[in-house]
């Protein structure tokens, strides 16, 4: 059985995560965090159960390829965050205040123990999005 949602967003590589600012990364990644919550309401997904394990296959599709693959995966960083359950990781404090960890459950973890080593492909194409399947173990 398997679940596939499109995220219609250009993956930065890891080069450009780099020089960006922290909070402009943080919305970046809330911005990755609503698309997920919008294909998996749309598609009738439902969220990973706590210790589930689920093998992952992500296309990034570019107008521009990325040579480098380490660069890729430098830059799906925030994306996995925002496929990880919330429950998973504990709260902090930021400024006095408690905040709450982001991610819309649609894998438990974003370790290697819960979805193994993502097979990750890029295609070049008219449009940036990105396709990520979840297949169960």
């Amino acid at each position: 059985m398997s679940d596939t949602i499109t995220i219609m967003e250009r993956l930065e590589s890891q080069n450009e995560l780099d020089g960006m600012h922290w909070a402009i990364k943080s919305r970046r990644q809330k911005v990755y965090e609503n698309l997920v919550w919008v294909e998996m309401v749309n598609n009738k997904i439902r969220k990973a159960r706590p210790g589930e394990v689920f093998k992952l296959k992500i296309t990034v599709h570019r107008k521009r390829l990325i040579e480098d693959y380490w660069n890729i995966a430098g830059g799906l960083k925030l994306l996995l965050d925002a496929l990880s359950h919330p429950e998973r990781r504990k709260p902090r404090m930021f400024k006095g205040k408690l905040v709450y960890p982001g991610g819309m459950g649609f894998v438990w973890d974003d370790s290697i123990k819960y979805i193994g080593q993502p097979m990750v492909s890029q295609e070049k194409g008219e449009t940036d999005f990105i396709v990520i399947t979840r297949i169960k173990k």
